[in-house]
């Protein structure tokens, strides 16, 4: 019963961790853009 719940919370933690990860990525995307947009003014 016990690992039951300990792999739940591993996959929980899996979860946060993929979307923390894709709103960094796309804050990275979003400096890209910002900065290729600078370079062509």
């Amino acid at each position: 019963m016990d690992s039951l719940i300990e792999r739940n919370v591993q996959q929980e933690r899996l979860g946060e961790d993929k979307r923390e990860q894709k709103m960094l990525d796309e804050q990275a995307q979003q400096m890209m853009n910002l900065r290729r947009a600078n370079g062509l003014i």
